[in-house]
């Protein structure tokens, strides 16, 4: 599910006897944030699911062209991925994981661009990780949910 925003009640309890029996859900992005009519979630059940904690979206970075990085790190999901940080392009989820293991955090830029510290087309550095969850696993039953924070085909 790469962003799917919209998730109903009987769509995540699927789900979860999915990942229960065997099976493996990769969940990106913002999913279930909003309910089956679009209307936003203050508790996200999808979230729970996958072992983690919604905080809300950071818009802390919306001015600045990259709003985070999800560093590369030595785990076989990062295998076939080059060794850099990767740009997070959009405002993104605020995440921890509290039954999930963390995998790798984001990190946030150096800075907020602004008038007076305006960087123009080349991104800020990464600056210090964040206790936000990149990239998360939670074993469940004889499945596994995995949780990206940005749609993981934007870095395949």
């Amino acid at each position: 599910m790469s962003n799917q925003t919209c998730l109903g009640e009987a769509e995540i309890e699927a789900f979860g006897r999915f990942v229960e029996a065997g099976g493996t859900l990769l969940a990106a992005g913002e999913c279930g944030t909003r309910n089956h009519h679009g209307k936003a979630r203050e508790q996200c059940p999808i979230f729970d699911l996958l072992g983690l904690r919604y905080e809300g979206i950071s818009t802390q970075y919306e001015t600045n062209g990259v709003r985070g990085y999800v560093p590369w790190v030595d785990h076989p999901y990062f295998r076939h991925l080059r060794n850099v940080e990767y740009n997070l392009w959009h405002n993104w989820p605020m995440v921890t994981a509290v039954e999930a293991e963390q995998i790798t955090p984001v990190i946030k830029p150096v800075a907020v661009e602004n008038d007076d510290n305006y960087v123009g087309w080349f991104p800020l550095p990464p600056g210090t990780p964040t206790s936000y969850a990149g990239l998360t696993e939670r074993r469940l039953g004889r499945g596994r949910a995995i949780y990206s924070v940005s749609p993981i085909v934007w870095f395949d």
